[in-house]
């Protein structure tokens, strides 16, 4: 079992009543995670949005706590139980089915991408589907597509549009596999592969693969915008400045308060690149996939997902599958972060120390800095 550092301890004692000695205990007028809270401080308020954070140690949840509101109109407080859009954070989800698709048979990661999405350009050179998992296919993202043709967040886009869109393109930004370049068309693709070799939609093959068996109950890739959650988070913008509100004279716009921020929304059903909504609760069950495997493939299936990719010259680049794999701080690391309308996510795990830390917010707080702080200060860094 790994060691405990002393300032992990304080949360154990809040999460499972373990009690702590020697450094570690807390002093008669401070909170046993005093120095945690404060890292969510800014947070921690009643009249804007916030964010949610859990912490998970060697399985067991060891730290969890809401700053902020979920929904400012409403005054609905953030909680471990609230759900959240976790942007890109959901691409792990994506390229985990790709796997499990993969290891039973049921497609090659070396075919060109062309075997499952004809309708795309006979111009373009063969492009095999494990350069899209790990981001060196040279196809240009999406998102800057549809924005360089005038079409942005408030445009009511489907998934038909992009595809339609994704057809005419006919040349790479740079030779496939020759470079990293992140783009969300990778992923987008990736979804619509899952659909077509399985028959089921990629919210159903990840229901059914993946959440249902890790015993994620509240998670699901979103593939219809305007579907009602129970639960969910608003995600919030920082609220334009308006001429003659007496609060925004200076055309900064108030700091504080509800009049400070606007709702940011979407009407695009696109998922695989993002989608998926989750609580900090299911995102940390989750990490502890990463130790006792409870989906298909078994140890084949990790080893998988977490091998970075190489380049043509056989340079390393540190994308696995939907996941970066490399040391942090001199740590091995497991991390992703995402964000998309108002939502930012991080997600941190430390397989060595068997923590991991899980951050959310809807206020496009710096979601993966702030895992990382949380967790050196659990594992005693500076």
């Amino acid at each position: 079992m790994p060691r405990l550092p002393a300032v992990l301890l304080l949360g154990l004692t809040l999460a499972v009543g373990f009690a702590p000695t020697g450094a570690a205990q807390a002093t008669e007028d401070s909170s046993p995670t005093a120095a945690l809270d404060a890292i969510f401080a800014e947070w921690d308020r009643d009249d804007g949005p916030g964010v949610a954070v859990a912490a998970v140690f060697d399985g067991t949840i060891i730290y969890e706590r809401g700053f902020g509101l979920a929904n400012v109109e409403q005054g609905t407080p953030i909680t471990p139980d609230t759900i959240f859009r976790i942007g890109s954070t959901s691409k792990q989800f994506t390229a985990i089915c790709i796997a499990m698709l993969a290891l039973r048979g049921e497609l090659d990661l070396d075919a060109d991408i062309r075997t499952w999405l004809p309708e795309l350009s006979d111009e373009l050179p063969v492009v095999p589907l494990r350069d899209l998992v790990h981001h060196t296919s040279g196809l240009p993202d999406y998102i800057g597509l549809h924005m360089t043709d005038g079409l942005g967040e408030g445009n009511h886009l489907t998934p038909e549009h992009t595809l339609e869109r994704l057809s005419r393109v006919t040349e790479l930004e740079f030779p496939v596999g020759t470079n990293w370049s992140y783009s969300n068309t990778n992923y987008f693709l990736m979804g619509e592969i899952v659909r077509r070799v399985s028959g089921q939609t990629l919210r159903e093959f990840a229901d059914e693969h993946i959440f249902a068996p890790v015993g994620m109950t509240h998670t699901h890739f979103h593939d219809r915008a305007a579907e009602l959650v129970p639960g969910r988070a608003d995600g919030y913008a920082r609220a334009p400045a308006q001429a003659g509100r007496p609060d925004q004279t200076d055309g900064s716009g108030p700091t504080e308060g509800p009049a400070a921020w606007s709702k940011a929304n979407t009407t695009w059903d696109h998922v695989g690149d993002g989608g998926v909504f989750t609580t900090v609760r299911d995102l940390a069950l989750w990490t502890t996939n990463f130790d006792d495997n409870k989906l298909q493939g078994g140890d084949q299936l990790l080893e998988l997902i977490l091998t970075p990719g190489t380049l043509a010259d056989g340079s390393p680049h540190g994308y696995a599958f939907g996941l970066r794999v490399d040391a942090v701080g001199g740590r091995q690391a497991i991390h992703h972060g995402g964000g998309w309308v108002g939502f930012t996510a991080g997600m941190v795990r430390f397989p060595d120390e068997r923590l991991s830390v899980v951050v959310f917010s809807n206020c496009q707080a710096p979601s993966d800095r702030l895992a990382m702080r949380l967790a050196n200060l659990l594992l005693g860094d500076p």
